[in-house]
């Protein structure tokens, strides 16, 4: 379906919510073994456009498998989401990802162990490697710029 035809679909009262947006990747870069049977749940559940495809790319090295996964991207995918095997989620959140109309952006992810800190970076400390972590204290109301961010990336 065309941008146009979507964008006019979209318009009309009653229209499913992925009428508004174009197909997409939704990468899982995993071993062999699944880890973490929430997230199998909450990607099942996955709220998504028509047409898109979930393809796991499986390897020991997870840079490996999302350059394989971008790489495999096909005409027709307007984005892509590059989705952690260990992360759980509501079903519209890439659709609300999505609705934001952003290049590249990210949903506020915590650590999955106490003390449950943001994994999205600020700036540098110093001359070191190392970045801030955003703090809950410091969030706005609005998406936000970071230097670094964890996981659950959607890029158009």
């Amino acid at each position: 379906m065309g941008s146009k035809v979507r964008e006019q679909a979209a318009g009309r009262s009653g229209e499913v919510d992925a009428m508004k947006h174009g197909p997409g990747l939704i990468v899982v870069p995993c071993q062999e073994l699944a880890r973490y049977h929430r997230f199998t749940d909450s990607l099942a559940n996955l709220e998504k456009p028509e047409g898109s495809l979930v393809q796991f790319t499986v390897g020991m090295s997870i840079t490996d498998n999302l350059n394989m996964g971008v790489r495999s991207m096909q005409p027709e995918h307007e984005w892509v989401w590059l989705l952690g095997d260990d992360h759980i989620f509501d079903p519209n959140t890439l659709m609300r990802l999505l609705d934001r109309n952003e290049d590249i952006i990210a949903p506020l992810v915590v650590q999955r162990f106490p003390p449950f800190g943001l994994i999205d970076f600020q700036e540098r400390i110093g001359d070191t490697e190392f970045h801030r972590r955003v703090q809950f204290e410091d969030l706005p109301d609005e998406p936000f710029v970071v230097e670094r961010s964890g996981s659950l990336m959607l890029i158009r």
